[in-house]
């Protein structure tokens, strides 16, 4: 693929203007806006002279860097802009990161960018764009379209791993035509220029074409599954029949999931311990007298600390007999290590009633024993002088569903042989076992 040289040709342009350029493009996308400005507001774009073309890395601070080469983005138009972030974006979406495990890291790519702009032309409305420069960028794309190895009407129901069967199959056409073709994106981030060079600025690598063994080893892997389960979460909510549509990458998600081993009572305590952090909301400051001159092309920002008032927490667990005690143990140690200064706990069991349980003991016991009711505890929310800002429900899912007056505010715990049918849209869930868990979204 010709994309074997690093840019280094000088713009006139300023990174200002090409963040102008690009959110301008994000808010008169005209096929789905909606989704082009959430996936944007994942995180920012950040340009360098380095790297191919683009990339998407997950930061140590919580945020994604849209990674640009300025020279590369400066040759794109808008439509192309959006295809790019959005074609970054699915990687994560995806799973593709940690799904390479021994196969040939280049062959992987080729087949993840085949079902990632099969998706994006098919699904989102690419295909419908008569642009002449949008279709010269398709022409030298990784499409379907330029590696024939399959028929139209099987493209959406196939996974990366089978294209990528087909691609080892196919050494002809992969010989005739991928040489001609370039990738929109870089697999493989430097990180050597990490914003503002501090610590919590650094890109932690990008991981697709790694094994699964190298990705679940790395320290960020936390952190990258976090930007996981925000990314899929936009593209559910965007995709109302994401379980039912023959998409082979959406189905995969699902199956591919399984694999990953990531620690589920670290996963509840980083969440909570982002509503309970201290917010430092950037605030852009009108320009001083002395250098009114400069402006706008100059926006000094200031950092305001904002505190927050005392939030609450409700830990709601299903007493029909499915919870392990070290299922329960663990969730006890999260509890115990919330700061009661700064949250208010409430734990209680369930069946379809609610009863008052003490987490935080050294043994902790439960009380219920009956049906399974999530209206219950839907109802003792609402009773409670304010809503809380988080409800953790322990379950095994199976009751009926609930229809609850904040489902973002919800987040389910599900145990092992659970079932998230009955709570699919209502908030998040993590997938869980005794020593496990594997992480999605449920919204």
């Amino acid at each position: 693929m010709n994309s074997n040289k690093i840019y280094k040709k000088k713009s006139d342009l300023t990174d200002a203007h090409r963040i102008d350029r690009l959110y301008q493009a994000v808010e008169q996308f005209e096929y789905s806006s909606e989704l082009a400005k959430r996936v944007y507001h994942l995180g920012k774009p950040y340009f360098t002279d380095s790297g191919y073309t683009a990339s998407l890395s997950a930061m140590q601070n919580g945020w994604w860097n849209f990674n640009f080469n300025r020279h590369f983005f400066d040759s794109l138009c808008e439509n192309e802009m959006i295809f790019v972030i959005l074609h970054e974006t699915l990687h994560y979406t995806f799973r593709h990161l940690f799904r390479c495990l021994d196969r040939s890291p280049a062959l992987w790519n080729i087949a993840c960018d085949l079902v990632v702009n099969n998706f994006l032309l098919e699904k989102v409305g690419f295909a419908n764009i008569t642009n002449v420069r949008f279709q010269r960028f398709l022409k030298l794309s990784i499409t379907f379209e330029n590696l024939p190895i399959v028929p139209v009407n099987q493209r959406l129901n196939l996974t990366a791993e089978e294209v990528y069967d087909l691609l080892a199959k196919s050494p002809k056409i992969l010989q005739k035509n991928a040489p001609c073709l370039h990738a929109c994106d870089d697999h493989e981030w430097s990180g050597e220029e990490g914003q503002n060079g501090t610590k919590d600025g650094e890109p932690i690598e990008d991981l697709v074409g790694q094994s699964r063994s190298e990705a679940r080893g790395t320290k960020d892997s936390e952190i990258i599954e976090e930007l996981v389960e925000q990314a899929q979460k936009i593209f559910r909510e965007w995709m109302p029949n994401w379980g039912d549509t023959p998409s082979g990458e959406l189905r995969a998600i699902g199956e591919i999931a399984k694999l990953v081993d990531i620690s589920w009572d670290l996963i509840l305590s980083r969440h909570i311990a982002s509503c309970i952090q201290l917010a430092f909301e950037e605030r852009w400051a009108p320009p001083n007298r002395k250098i009114a001159w400069l402006y706008p092309d100059v926006l000094l920002p200031a950092d305001q600390e904002v505190e927050h008032p005392l939030l609450s927490v409700l830990m709601a667990i299903d007493a029909s007999g499915s919870i392990s005690q070290s299922v329960l143990d663990r969730l006890a140690a999260v509890a115990r290590s919330i700061p009661a200064n700064r949250v208010q706990l409430t734990a209680v069991s369930f069946d379809t009633r609610v009863y008052p349980a003490n987490i935080r003991a050294k043994a902790s016991q439960i009380r219920g024993g009956g049906g399974t009711s999530f209206t219950a505890v839907e109802n003792f929310a609402k009773k409670q002088s304010q809503y809380p800002d988080l409800i953790v429900v322990l379950t095994d899912g199976f009751a009926p569903r609930p229809t609850v007056q904040q489902p973002n505010r919800w987040f389910w715990l599900i145990t092992a042989h659970g079932t998230t049918k009955h709570i699919e849209g209502v908030g998040r869930f993590c997938m869980i076992s005794d020593m496990i868990v594997n992480s999605n979204n449920g919204a």
